[in-house]
């Protein structure tokens, strides 16, 4: 976290902004030489975006220890979570067009 303000970087817990419109509290811990790591409902944070190795995570901080994060999958392109409710909608019977679950 070398852009995160001196002030903040004490702190225990970061808020962070995910693409499927949830806001996760994530506890930090820091190694010895003070590089800090996501720790606390960190498995959960993975399990709910579907998270895989080799995606790759783009985290901007907003200040206060509040980030957004978005997640690009193994084809380098940003991962699509409307995409995931269109299919949950379509096994249920329900045909929905694409523009019909855009949130504008």
């Amino acid at each position: 976290m070398m852009h995160v303000e001196d002030e903040n970087k004490s702190r225990s817990v970061a808020t962070v902004f995910s693409p499927r419109h949830k806001t996760w509290n994530i506890k930090l811990t820091r190694d010895r030489s003070s590089d800090t790591f996501f720790k606390g409902n960190w498995p959960e944070f993975s399990k709910y975006h579907k998270l895989e190795v080799g995606f790759k995570l783009v985290f901007r901080y907003e200040g206060n220890m509040v980030f957004r994060v978005k997640v690009f999958g193994l084809n380098g392109c940003l991962k699509d979570y409307n995409q995931d409710a269109e299919i949950i909608l379509r096994r249920s019977g329900f045909n929905a067009s694409r523009e019909m679950l855009q949130c504008n």
